[in-house]
């Protein structure tokens, strides 16, 4: 039972909680300054993407993650954002 418990535990840590936030392309704000807004509302910055797009990481805390997530969608300077996952090549 304490092997279920940890893998559930560690499966909510890695499935959701991180997501990459695309900016568009036609604004001229700066990602960091807007991943700091988020900052603000309680999520982590966790790398600020300036070259092959415009953008940032963030993670985001259970007890905050509906109002980011929400904040996140209704923003007009967004294009997209995902879940932030590890991909590999077998």
């Amino acid at each position: 039972m304490t092997v279920s418990l940890l893998s559930s535990k560690v499966l909510a840590v890695n499935n959701t909680l991180g997501y990459i936030v695309v900016l568009k392309d036609n604004i001229s704000a700066d990602p960091k300054a807007i991943s700091q807004e988020y900052e603000s509302k309680g999520a982590m910055v966790t790398h600020i993407y300036e070259s092959a797009l415009k953008g940032f990481a963030i993670k985001i805390p259970e007890n905050v993650y509906r109002i980011i997530l929400n904040d996140l969608r209704n923003d007009s300077r967004i294009s997209y954002f995902e879940p932030d996952n590890k991909v590999s090549i077998q």
